[in-house]
């Protein structure tokens, strides 16, 4: 591009002597030089891009091998974006803030079955419903509106086709009463901070998003 540009201001200066053979040479280079600054603003812009999206990815700190292949511009500028990422973050969810990095993956289903295996009698949900159970009763799977139950509060990832809660310390009183069939598996990294903290059940298994393109 510093070629082209330095002969197109040779032929302007000979044009202005009274070459005018010489503008179509000038407007072609001119074009030329034109398209070639497009491609490379396009082709900056998508790095960025990909640099931003390495920020929630691997989180503030990128392996070496990625910061290999990033300019000092790029690293600068990676920098000034987790820093505005950080601090936007910081002003939402009261004091503690909202961690926006996590559960980037929405679960395939909100709802899952589950079978009483002793009678309760009637429980009040998140969302305000009352439901009745009862022994080898399953709410909201006939005819009835399932009800939404939180992952990151009870349910992990385990490729299991039923979950015994009776063991599990870290769950609330009503649900030990339960067995619990997942209709569809959810992944939520939500359910890792939990099931750590519950030796019954183990670590939870899941995988982190991955970025399926690199950079150049």
């Amino acid at each position: 591009m510093k070629a082209l540009y330095e002969q197109n201001q040779a032929d302007v200066n000979e044009a202005k002597s009274g070459r005018s053979d010489l503008i179509r040479t000038i407007k072609f280079r001119h074009c030329s030089l034109l398209r070639n600054r497009r491609c490379v603003v396009a082709y900056l812009y998508d790095r960025l891009l990909r640099i931003r999206a390495l920020r929630w990815e691997y989180g503030s700190v990128l392996p070496n091998d990625l910061r290999f292949h990033m300019s000092a511009e790029e690293t600068e500028w990676f920098s000034q974006y987790k820093k505005s990422l950080a601090t936007y973050m910081r002003s939402l969810g009261g004091e503690e803030g909202l961690d926006l990095t996590q559960d980037m993956k929405p679960p395939k289903s909100l709802y899952i079955e589950v079978r009483c295996i002793k009678d309760h009698g009637e429980f009040e949900i998140d969302d305000g419903t009352t439901i009745l159970l009862k022994k080898n009763s399953q709410p909201g799977a006939s005819g009835q509106d399932k009800y939404p139950l939180r992952t990151q509060t009870w349910l992990s990832s385990h490729n299991r086709s039923a979950l015994n809660l009776e063991r599990c310390v870290c769950f609330s009183a009503f649900f030990t009463t339960l067995e619990m069939r997942t209709v569809n598996q959810t992944r939520s990294s939500g359910a890792r901070s939990v099931m750590n903290q519950c030796g019954s059940c183990g670590p939870a298994s899941i995988d982190p998003p991955s970025l399926t393109n690199s950079l150049y």
